[in-house]
């Protein structure tokens, strides 16, 4: 996951979504449910395997799950529609940028 966040378009991204330099701290420490679910869009990124809690949390609160898209596979996955229970993103995140722009503007569909 480390090397995701050396790309630099995800960098880019990040200062983007801060509108300032992103945080120092952003990826120190590990951010329980109460203070992630602060946030709009919270993003699951597979590692070595399917991340098999995160998704299933976040739809159901009331943020936005961005899911990487990748080989990996949860039994629940059959079931999940693209644009309508998630925001897909490569698995490289090299359009997590463009993907989180649009859904910006469009707030009022993306619920």
């Amino acid at each position: 996951m480390k090397r995701t966040f050396q790309n630099p378009r995800v960098v880019s991204f990040l200062t983007f979504f801060y509108d300032t330099e992103y945080p120092k701290n952003m990826f120190d420490r590990f951010r329980g449910y109460s203070e992630a679910l602060q946030y709009k869009y919270l993003i699951s990124i597979d590692g070595e395997t399917a991340a098999w809690k995160r998704p299933e949390w976040i739809m159901a609160s009331q943020s936005v799950l961005v899911k990487t898209t990748t080989k990996y596979y949860q039994w629940y996955y059959d079931g999940l529609i693209p644009w309508m229970n998630y925001i897909p993103v490569r698995p490289d995140m090299s359009d997590v940028q463009d993907k989180l722009e649009w859904a910006r503007k469009n707030d009022q569909i993306v619920r």
